[in-house]
C-alpha cells in the first residue's frame, strides 16, 4: 500500500500534468506545434517522474507494471495529444505509433486491473476509431471490443 506521501506525490504529478496538457492544447490550437510538443514532453516527464527515461521504451505490459496504475490513463491522454500534434505536423506514421502506444497502455491496464471502468472506457473511446486500432494484437483488439461493447 502506498504511503500518504507517495499518494500526495502521485496526485500532485497528475495535477501538474493536466495543467501542462491544457497548455499544450492551447499552443496546438494557436498553431504553435513545437511549443505544444514541448509541453507534452514536459508533462510526460513530470507524470512519470524518475521512470520517464525508461518506461516509454518498454513494452506496454512492462511499462504498466512499472508505473502507478493512476498514471496510466493520464499518460495515454498525453500520448493522444502528442499524436494530434504529430498529425498536424504531417507526421502520420509517428502519430499512429503514439496512438497505438496509448491504446496498448490502456488495454494492458484494463487487463492488469481487471478494470472496465468509465475512466478507461472514456480514454479508449476516441482512440478506438484511429487507424492505430486496426494494428492492435488480436487479444488487445478483443479487449477493446469487450470494453466498448454497450452494456
Amino acid at each position: 500500500m502506498a504511503s500518504s506521501r507517495q499518494e500526495d506525490l502521485i496526485l500532485r504529478m497528475i495535477r501538474q500534468m493536466a495543467q501542462l496538457l491544457e497548455t499544450a492544447a492551447e499552443r496546438k490550437d494557436a498553431g504553435d506545434l513545437d511549443g505544444a510538443m514541448e509541453h507534452v514532453s514536459r508533462a510526460q516527464a513530470e507524470l512519470l517522474g524518475p521512470v520517464a527515461p525508461i518506461a516509454p521504451r518498454l513494452d506496454a505490459a512492462s511499462a504498466v507494471r512499472m508505473v502507478d496504475a493512476r498514471q496510466v490513463v493520464p499518460w495515454a491522454q498525453l500520448l493522444a495529444e502528442q499524436a494530434d500534434v504529430l498529425r498536424r505536423q504531417d507526421r502520420p506514421d509517428a502519430a499512429r505509433a503514439a496512438e497505438r502506444r496509448a491504446l496498448e497502455l490502456l488495454l494492458e491496464l484494463a487487463a492488469r486491473e481487471h478494470a472496465r471502468g468509465t475512466e478507461i472506457r472514456d480514454a479508449l473511446r476516441p482512440l478506438s476509431t484511429s487507424p492505430a486500432a486496426a494494428t492492435l494484437r488480436p487479444d488487445h483488439a478483443q479487449t477493446l471490443a469487450d470494453i466498448l461493447r454497450p452494456a
